[in-house]
């Protein structure tokens, strides 16, 4: 799948060049994330800090389009893009509820949830017919 395949270039490109460092989980985390809990996905980060990454992607798909999921470890914020601007304050709050548990059980420690800011973010693009993957490539934050 090409989102799949672009969240590989982005952790690829940070780990070959000075910058953040990034990890992507798949097309297929959110879903299962929300379908299963955090006991699903606990895996899917196995061998991996995620609270030593900079940036987290998650690609999301519900309905048409994909929108996109951004953790930024550093800044402590978890935002949401969508291009066509719809509002994705539930998602933010499952992305949290994740970090949270995984601190839990990876780390054994607290994840202080008020220290963390959630945002849906406006779009950026015009109103015309996009493709899919189009539309994610236009989502991605420059990092």
């Amino acid at each position: 799948m090409v989102i799949n395949f672009y969240m590989a270039l982005l952790v690829d490109r940070s780990n070959r060049k000075k910058g953040p460092s990034v990890f992507a989980f798949n097309t297929f985390f959110y879903l299962k994330l929300c379908s299963g809990g955090y006991s699903a996905v606990k895996r899917w980060s196995k061998g991996v800090d995620l609270f030593t990454k900079d940036i987290i992607f998650v690609p999301v798909h519900l309905s048409s389009p994909w929108t996109l999921g951004v953790i930024d470890v550093r800044k402590k914020s978890v935002r949401h893009y969508d291009s066509l601007g719809q509002n994705g304050a539930e998602i933010c709050q499952v992305l949290l509820k994740f970090l949270q548990e995984e601190s839990l059980e990876k780390r054994k420690v607290e994840l202080d949830c008020s220290e963390w800011t959630l945002c849906t973010m406006e779009p950026h693009v015009s109103e015309r017919c996009l493709g899919l993957e189009s539309e994610l490539w236009l989502l991605v934050p420059r990092v």
